[in-house]
């Protein structure tokens, strides 16, 4: 049998070991919580693929006053469609939430793939997100989002349309899993001149393209004058 001093030298001896493990996770624990939290950020804040302000809006505009003045229907490119539709979103976003590139990019019929950069505390932010594009409902087109990622960082796809309702309450909506655009809106077009108000019909997308009819309530001369000059 043990004698009390060897009990007490045994109980001290297991003591010092869990005193000796406790000291290991403490060191530990939050050493793997920090790692971990600098590989989330090191995602995030990845610099790959973060799209720039596009550019090609000069062309895109020809290209929609071409459709205007002939079959009224409009065929753009992804890079044609980015250029148009930047300004736009500019113009949703406040100055604090800065969007500084835009770009989509189609693939099987309406599958649609959109990049935003944004700048966030002087540093450059992505996001991603992929999705569908669908039939015109009560004077909206949606935008269904299938998944979304900052940076390479895989995010709930509720929280992007949480931040979009944010920011598009005067000109879209958010309804469950999609984002309504209107199929009429104002594009502006050159820097002193008014807006151009379209209506899109028949949108689709598919392998680079888009394609809709158009209407637009009135034509700026300069658009006219400039579409002449070609």
């Amino acid at each position: 049998m043990e004698t009390v001093a060897e009990q007490i030298t045994g109980k001290r001896g297991k003591t010092a070991k869990k005193s000796g493990v406790g000291g290991i996770l403490l060191f530990w624990i939050p050493a793997l919580i920090l790692t971990a939290l600098a590989m989330l950020a090191s995602l995030a804040f990845s610099q790959e693929n973060i799209p720039s302000a596009p550019s090609g809006k000069k062309q895109a505009v020809m290209h929609l006053a071409a459709s205007l003045f002939t079959e009224g229907e409009l065929s753009l490119s992804d890079e044609d469609a980015s250029a148009f539709l930047f300004p736009v979103l500019q113009n949703a976003f406040s100055e604090g939430d800065g969007l500084t590139g835009f770009s989509m990019e189609t693939g099987e019929k309406n599958e649609v793939s959109i990049a935003m950069g944004f700048r966030v505390s002087g540093s450059r932010l992505g996001i991603f997100c992929r999705g569908e594009l669908l039939p015109e409902q009560d004077g909206y087109y949606g935008f269904q989002i299938h998944s979304a990622s900052i940076g390479k960082l895989p995010i709930p796809t509720r929280w992007v349309l949480s931040k979009a309702e944010s920011f598009l309450s005067s000109f879209g909506k958010v309804e469950e899993d999609t984002i309504w655009i209107p199929a009429s809106m104002k594009f502006p077009l050159w820097e002193g001149t008014e807006p151009l108000t379209l209506k899109l019909t028949k949108l689709s997308a598919e392998n680079g393209k888009w394609k809709a009819e158009i209407a637009a309530e009135s034509i700026p001369l300069e658009l006219l004058g400039k579409f002449l000059q070609q």
